[in-house]
């Protein structure tokens, strides 16, 4: 049976954040992961614990 630190669950979101300016003076929006559960799972991974996230597609 697998052991894990922490699990979460939750939805699986798109943050778009800004990304400079385009040549038109638009600002360029990026794609990426995100939602509150998958950062917080993100975070805690990277400080060694061993983290899953539960979702349904």
């Amino acid at each position: 049976m697998k052991t894990f630190d922490v699990v979460a669950l939750g939805e699986l979101l798109v943050d778009f954040t800004e990304n400079g300016i385009s040549a038109q003076g638009n600002p360029m929006l990026e794609a990426n992961p995100g939602g509150a559960p998958c950062n917080v799972l993100s975070m805690l991974q990277n400080q060694g614990n061993n983290a899953r996230f539960a979702r349904k597609i």
